[in-house]
């Protein structure tokens, strides 16, 4: 019995089990295997949500792309029998396949199903040609020639108005011949659209340079007036103390110096210089305050301006 009790107290006896801690195992394994199961349980519950990519894609809104026009020399548009063309022959399906493959590929795919390269970021997505719904112009022959000439504004679609027109009806076929099933023009609605767009006529494409370096070129042609412009404001503002009117017409000298350079038709008289301002108020420099000028101040404030702008 003496040892059964000795056994009992070694058993309960905390200062063993201090001693040698694998003695707590057997106490706190139940709590892990709870927390394992527990654990489990919620991994498996949110797997799908625990997998699930937090980050938004990015998709390219075409509708803010800046698109910047490319140089194109001057090009003769030459002018076609519409009722002809029209007329989906196998070379023109041929021809407009190549066509295809060059110019809508990369967007629209070479199956016309939308699912082109440089069409994958864009939105809206490029057109899929086998879906029937959805079209902004339209399916038929002239609806696809009028996205082709104008383009389609808020989308990647660019108009195509420099290429020939036998070779943009040459792309319709092709991809009407894509689609297998879509609705003809009558003959009334293939002589309105030759009306509207003039294609038996034949036109002329000027040249064509980027805007960004269009503005350039005005910059430097515009560079020693504006120099001038200045040059005229700094005297007009030294000014204003000895001429009242200055104050009560003008508010930016230089920009106001700038307009007037422009034409001479303000010089003749009060009238004139008046209704010259008035035409670019508020942006020209001047002030809704020119019309409180009396005869007098006008024509002092005239004479000024004309003696300091040359």
């Amino acid at each position: 019995m003496e040892l059964n009790n000795k056994k009992i107290e070694e058993e309960i006896n905390f200062k063993n089990v201090v001693k040698t801690p694998i003695r707590w195992f057997g106490i706190i394994y139940p709590y892990f295997l709870f927390l394992i199961v527990v654990g489990g349980l919620f991994y498996v519950s949110n797997l799908n949500s625990i997998n699930e990519n937090k980050i938004k894609p990015t998709i390219i809104d075409s509708t803010r792309l800046k698109s910047e026009l490319p140089v194109r020399m001057a090009v003769r548009i030459e002018g076609v029998n519409v009722k002809e063309i029209a007329k989906p022959a196998a070379e023109l399906i041929a021809k407009g396949r190549e066509l295809y493959l060059a110019s809508c590929a990369s967007c629209h795919g070479n199956e016309g199903r939308g699912d082109g390269i440089a069409g994958a970021g864009l939105a809206p997505a490029p057109r899929n040609f086998l879906q029937k719904d959805g079209w902004t112009n339209g399916l038929t022959l002239a609806d696809m020639f009028k996205t082709l000439e104008e383009g389609i504004a808020g989308t990647g679609m660019a108009a195509y108005e420099y290429m020939p027109v036998a070779d943009r009806f040459a792309i319709i076929h092709f991809i009407h011949s894509l689609m297998g099933d879509y609705p003809e023009n009558t003959p009334d609605e293939l002589e309105q659209l030759n009306i509207k767009y003039k294609l038996a006529d034949g036109r002329i494409l000027p040249n064509q340079i980027p805007v960004e370096k269009a503005l350039k070129i005005i910059a430097e042609e515009n560079l020693p007036l504006l120099n001038k412009s200045i040059a005229y404001g700094k005297v007009i503002s030294i000014n204003q103390n000895k001429i009242e009117s200055i104050a009560k017409a003008i508010t930016k000298e230089e920009v106001a110096a700038y307009y007037l350079s422009k034409s001479d038709l303000w010089r003749r008289s009060n009238n004139d210089f008046k209704e010259y301002v008035s035409i670019g108020l508020p942006d020209n420099g001047f002030k809704a305050g020119i019309y409180l000028l009396s005869e007098e101040e006008t024509t002092q404030l005239r004479t000024f301006l004309a003696d300091v702008i040359k």
